[in-house]
């Protein structure tokens, strides 16, 4: 889980969103109903299509419905949603996410389409929804927006990566090693391995990186599994100065997880900076145990 940094990036962003998609409105439904339709929706995952969008894994635990436009609310999944509502009806569902793995700051996703449905809602029924069966669960699969960019992204497909140590760094981020038995996906994932020696790694992509401001949504994905704190931050570099900010601490995990940071406050508050680089940081204490960080699916996109 992510350990929250002091900022009002969080309460920025959900502010932004939610009044974006509460637009339609959430008056209560009219009428005289008093039993309930119910409709079913046990997961959202996202369906890739393009090659150039990279991987599927994605962590939407939230679905925002709305039925004839009106908000009926947000529900974690899997969720059964009641509904005053019957008869033919258009059912809309807006795939929710954590905020930088907060639980507490929750919104709709800004880079992937909401999903429509017409559906016959009866009173004291359950209606699933589904498009298709993965891993034993019906799942609505999303997709990304058209006007989506892909600013950054690094699979760790390829011997050569676009991360690297800062000169300062103690170790590097590598490949991990071939028959390495905690690969996410694929052949290989990125590995910074920090042993009794080593006590300090800072990374960053190579390529400076041009993003929008105004307020517009940008959004690091990636999978991560990892046994220390790792700090994630951005530079932003004016013609007069560079700014280095940390964003979020990744607390140790056992297993894989799957996060969506927010970056657009930050990239936004620069308002005379020129370009950006994301950085990875970890500061290792001599009396922990050897250090190590999983990286996957690192993606950086924005509206």
């Amino acid at each position: 889980m992510a350990k929250k940094l002091p900022s009002k990036a969080n309460q920025l962003f959900y502010a932004l969103f939610l009044s974006i998609f509460l637009m339609a409105g959430c008056d209560k439904f009219e009428g005289d109903q008093t039993v309930p339709s119910y409709i079913r929706i046990d997961s959202i995952g996202v369906k890739i299509t393009s090659s150039t969008q990279g991987t599927a894994s994605a962590s939407l635990t939230d679905a925002w419905v709305y039925v004839d436009d009106q908000l009926i609310g947000c529900f974690e999944l899997p969720a059964i949603v009641p509904v005053l509502a019957e008869g033919n009806c258009t059912v809309k569902v807006y795939p929710g996410f954590k905020i930088n793995g907060m639980n507490n700051t929750r919104a709709p996703h800004p880079m992937f389409n909401f999903l429509t449905f017409k559906k016959n809602l009866i009173p004291d029924s359950i209606i699933p929804l589904t498009n298709q069966l993965i891993n034993g669960k019906q799942t609505l699969l999303t997709t990304y927006r058209e006007n989506c960019t892909f600013k950054w992204m690094e699979s760790f497909a390829d011997p050569s990566i676009s991360l690297d140590s800062v000169k300062s760094s103690e170790t590097n981020i590598g490949l991990t090693p071939d028959g390495f038995g905690d690969v996410f996906e694929g052949q290989f994932s990125g590995r910074i391995y920090m042993p009794d020696s080593v006590t300090y790694f800072l990374g960053t992509n190579n390529e400076d990186l041009n993003l929008p401001k105004n307020g517009k949504a940008v959004i690091l994905e990636l999978n991560y599994k990892t046994n220390v704190d790792v700090t994630i931050g951005m530079y932003a570099t004016s013609t007069s100065e560079t700014v280095m900010q940390p964003l979020l601490v990744l607390s140790p995990t056992s297993i894989w997880k799957k996060i969506y940071i927010n970056l657009s406050p930050f990239v936004s508050s620069q308002t005379s900076a020129i370009s950006y680089k994301v950085f990875f940081g970890v500061l290792r204490s001599e009396s922990d145990s050897t250090g190590e960080v999983l990286l996957d699916n690192i993606k950086l996109v924005h509206l």
